[in-house]
């Protein structure tokens, strides 16, 4: 008896699901027979910049079955505290727009200020049937948080798009860019400095060289001062006496006896 008492109770249910089903069925049905309108807002630029002009396009397209009638569109959401209205108008209508077709309209705005761009929904308003005084409304989709570049901005943009084609694609990022900047100017100030200390030393011994060669031209014990025969040379400096050759290295000096020598750096 629980048996057959269970499969009444299941029949019924089917019964009452295939009720169910047929009703929303047909309610979907006499939906289909009438026009249903889909709207969509973009913006044609792929960036938005502060003064620059923004292209917006809202395409109505038609999904249901029958045409639409008395379609009219109306966008209030580009207020002109922050936008200037540059070509178009922001309402437009059409008497019908038919089964599985399409319309758009466009307008172009001008961002004042840059930011983020908060635009609603516009809104359409349309008889489903020709027959149909019934009025129905539906909202387009949005645009909100579309960033508006000022023009530092775009131009910092522009730039990191050069330079992520010419490192190719390792740099992407401003914070990439700084880090490759704090890297290179290290490298650029430790070689510049190796650079210097290396010019230094090479001036100082150039100085000491020649202030060693003009002290010994100088010294009235010298071998110029007796008559003898000097020759000087780069590296060297060689003066010759009765019997006697001597070389003195161009960053020394030799005394009055020939007999030592003394480092430039110590007169």
């Amino acid at each position: 008896m629980a048996s057959i008492k269970f499969d009444r109770v299941f029949i019924l249910a089917l019964v009452l699901f295939a009720g169910v089903c047929t009703a929303q069925y047909d309610e979907d049905d006499t939906e289909l027979t009438e026009a249903h309108l889909i709207a969509r807002k973009t913006i044609a630029e792929k960036v938005s910049v502060s003064g620059e002009n923004a292209t917006v396009t809202i395409q109505i397209f038609n999904a249901g079955s029958s045409a639409a009638h008395g379609v009219s569109l109306k966008d209030t959401t580009f207020p002109s505290t922050y936008y200037d209205l540059v070509e178009g108008a922001f309402s437009a209508a059409w008497a019908k727009i038919g089964a599985g077709s399409n319309v758009s309209h466009t307008f172009v705005v001008k961002p004042k200020n840059a930011g983020m761009m908060m635009s609603g929904p516009a809104v359409v308003t349309y008889r489903p049937s020709d027959d149909s005084d019934e009025e129905q409304a539906m909202l387009s989709t949005s645009i909100i948080g579309r960033p508006v570049l000022s023009m530092v901005q775009k131009y910092v943009s522009l730039a990191l798009q050069l330079g992520r084609y010419i490192s190719l694609g390792v740099l992407k990022t401003q914070g990439d860019w700084t880090v490759f900047g704090g890297v290179g100017a290290v490298l650029f100030i430790l070689f510049g400095t190796n650079s210097s200390i290396l010019r230094y030393n090479e001036w100082r011994k150039e100085r000491m060289s020649k202030s060693a060669t003009d002290e010994l031209l100088k010294d009235e014990k010298c071998a110029v001062a007796t008559g003898s025969e000097v020759i000087m040379s780069d590296q060297l400096v060689t003066y010759k006496t009765v019997g006697q050759e001597h070389h003195v290295a161009a960053d020394g000096v030799m005394d009055a006896r020939g007999q030592k020598y003394v480092n430039a750096a110590n007169h």
